[in-house]
């Protein structure tokens, strides 16, 4: 049989890629590899195609046939990492740039990729060590000083990529992308001035591609700002997402100029008002020095800002339903729940629910079919609708059809809420779950139109005698007895601390450890230091935490070492299915609540394990959810007022193994009998339901929404 000579067929398949036309040059190339096999440079230019067909699997599988011989160099070993990489197979990838650069430390491809790997691990410190080895073999490559550039800014150290970037500009005087990041280096090192005077510098083009960055760093979800076209995006506000990207790993270097920046920011609002959507930066700075003064501020030009745009909108009002017959119909708009424990919860309560006289509408920030409890809902009566892909217009529409009584906004912590929703009327009775602050619209200006008409409450989180008084001060507020948080009992019974379980997780048997199982984001400084005040102080205790990703459980260790704390001395957590780390739980001595951001659900669940806990009240709403639910669990003893109080008491604590034990007993006494609103989970979903109740009748009626006390009420 003729054979096409070799030659022929590589001259077809360049003419093929020439021509824009990959499909048509892999058969060529094939066949030249079926001719000779022991040709590297034949199988890398197959798989690069089938790369570019999307086939990374199969181009994977074309090197593996020649693992060993393409293993036998640093280049070889560098394209068969490359395929793997491109399949997903990001160990094998690791493994064998490794691999390259044993064989030859200096091959910058090889230092190149891995470096680009450790930091979309987040490794920044080896990405940064491998970006500059590979920019000191090619320094000629503008492409590696960005990367040098980009990696020392993941890592937070913004002085060093500012001075990195300035020197690649004077080699490459005339490139924009260098320009652009040298804006952007300046910013995020907090000299705005020198960053716009750079910014008035850049050309049309640049300054296009400057502006789209800026959105893109924007706030996340359907109602970004990187779709909001009029938003006034500044360099400023670069700097605080950088900041905030910064604090969900822990790293509170830049958080004072933060907080000094936003009431900045606030002042400048107050003196001439302009659209503002601070959602993302009232949910942040709970965690930076700022007080709830300027949250309110910072809320009140959001809401303005909000009504604004639905103004722009032609969306009829929504009618007030007027029957008093039938069962009173909810609507909860949920964020996407990919936490295992909030479904479970959501499904515990609407369980619970008295569906006789309550109907309820679920809408989803996520595809129906990706939410893994949509059948359960089904199979409970209550509708599942997912309205992630609508417009703001066709999501008020949809939500109309279901002629609610009482829409529940659950999404305000999350990016996925929609405030125009809200503001654009989709029920007669808007009720926000919780809220960054404690005080309603009606105390944040007469310009607001309050998106919601009621927001909640308990005695502790608004204390006051008389609902005519939490009026006065914070609006039309419910008040439910025990807490407003409603917490649904974890699907794991308690388990009893043993040696043997307590080693099998990394907790010595003698220690005393403060368990504070939350998001890094909630550690705020004061916290934290109070929780090494500790440390220091008493050798045998130890704080554990969640699994956490290396560079935020990097930053962590960081902070405490600066405290004067061992870095061993906190301790993760490993990744493990959700009820075995519940069950893991119990083997805490204490739980340790943050005194800015309470863990509120983690802390609920510790409660409902038998685990006792100290909590905060501070002022913002945040840091009294945990106070809220100590006392709803009948341990109202432990809650601090004063950080000097939570760092004393806490010491006591943990030097007294005897008053532990006492708390232990007391709390799961407690709980055993249900003795406390917190252990009674179907009284508390009543309380919800009265208020419910109470609202659409209030409306139906044509009552002014005032504030009123769940208690007061009767069944």
């Amino acid at each position: 049989m003729n054979t096409t000579p070799i030659d022929t067929l590589l001259l077809q398949a360049q003419q093929a890629l020439q021509a824009g036309q990959p499909e048509a040059a892999l058969p060529f190339l094939q066949q030249a590899l079926a001719q000779q096999p022991h040709r590297p440079d034949l199988r890398v230019q197959c798989a690069a195609i089938l790369g570019v067909l999307q086939q990374p699997q199969a181009a994977h599988q074309l090197m593996l046939q020649a693992r060993e011989q393409l293993l036998g160099d640093a280049d070889g070993a560098c394209n068969l990492a490359i395929t793997a990489e491109a399949a997903g197979l990001v160990g094998d990838a690791i493994e064998w740039y490794r691999h390259a650069l044993s064989l030859q430390p200096q091959h910058v491809r090889a230092l190149t990729n891995l470096s680009a790997l450790a930091a979309a691990a987040h490794q920044w410190p080896e990405a940064v060590t491998l970006a500059q080895q590979a920019r000191a073999l090619s320094p000629g490559d503008m492409g590696l000083w960005l990367n040098v550039c980009d990696f020392l800014t993941g890592s937070g150290r913004e002085d060093e990529a500012l001075a990195s970037i300035e020197e690649a500009c004077h080699r490459f005087p005339d490139d924009e992308r260098l320009a652009i990041r040298r804006v952007v280096a300046s910013s995020l090192a907090g000299r705005w001035q020198e960053g716009e005077r750079l910014l008035a510098g850049l050309g049309t083009s640049a300054a296009r591609q400057l502006d789209a960055m800026l959105r893109g760093r924007a706030r996340p979800g359907p109602e970004s700002k990187a779709n909001v076209a009029w938003y006034p995006l500044d360099l400023r506000e670069l700097f605080l997402a950088h900041v905030f990207e910064r604090l969900r790993r822990a790293d509170t270097r830049q958080a004072e100029l933060a907080g000094r920046l936003i009431g900045e920011l606030l002042a400048e609002f107050n003196a001439q008002p302009g659209p503002r959507d601070w959602r993302d930066v009232q949910f942040h700075a709970l965690q930076l020095p700022v007080d709830e003064a300027t949250q309110r501020g910072l809320w009140h030009a959001t809401m303005l800002t909000l009504r604004n745009r639905v103004e722009a909108v032609d969306i009829p009002p929504v009618a007030r339903r007027l029957q008093a017959e039938g069962p009173v119909r909810v609507g909860l708009a949920l964020p996407p729940l990919r936490d295992e424990r909030r479904i479970d919860h959501l499904i515990c309560q609407l369980s619970l629910h008295d569906r006789q006289h309550f109907r309820f509408f679920v809408y989803l920030s996520e595809p129906r079919q990706r939410f893994a409890a949509a059948q359960t809902l089904d199979d409970l009566g209550v509708g599942c609708i997912g309205i992630d892909h609508f417009s703001v217009v066709e999501a008020v529409q949809r939500i109309r059809l279901d002629e609610l009584d009482v829409f529940v906004d659950w999404t305000f912590y999350d990016p996925s809420c929609r405030s125009e929703i809200l503001n654009s009327r989709v029920a007669p009775v808007h009720m926000r779950h919780q809220s960054w602050h404690r005080h309603q619209a009606t105390a944040a200006g007469p310009q607001v139109v309050a998106p919601c008409e009621y927001t909640v409450g308990d005695a502790f989180t608004h204390p006051g005698t008389e609902p005519a008084s939490i009026q006065a001060e914070f609006g039309a507020v419910v008040r439910f007895p025990g807490s407003c948080w409603l917490a649904m009992p974890p699907s794991v019974q308690p388990a009893p601390r043993n040696a043997a379980r307590r080693a099998a997780v990394g907790l010595p048997e003698q220690a005393c450890v403060m368990a504070a199982w939350m998001p890094a984001l909630y550690i705020d400084n004061a916290s934290f230091a109070a929780w090494c005040q500790v440390l220091r102080e008493q050798a045998h205790t130890l704080l554990w935490l969640p699994p956490m990703p290396i560079d935020t459980a990097a930053n962590l260790r960081l902070r405490a070492q600066a405290h004067g704390v061992a870095a061993e001395r906190l301790v993760f957590a490993q990744p493990a299915p959700r009820l075995q780390l519940l069950t893991d739980l119990c083997q805490a001595d204490l739980f340790v609540d943050s005194t800015r951001y309470s863990a509120s659900a983690a802390l609920a669940d510790a409660l409902h394990l038998g685990l006792p806990a100290l909590a905060f009240g501070g002022g913002l709403m945040p840091s009294r959810l945990g106070g809220s639910l100590l006392h709803a669990a009948g341990l109202g003893d432990q809650v601090s007022n004063s950080i000097e109080d939570y760092a004393a008491r806490l010491g006591r604590l943990c030097s007294d193994a005897s008053e532990r034990q006492r708390l232990s007993e007391r709390l799961q006494r407690l709980r055993s009998e249900g003795a406390t609103p917190l252990f009674q989970p179907e009284q508390q979903v009543r309380h919800w339901e009265l208020a419910w109740a109470e609202m659409a009748r209030r409306q139906r009626s044509g009552l002014a929404h005032t504030a009123f006390d769940v208690e007061a009420l009767k069944p």
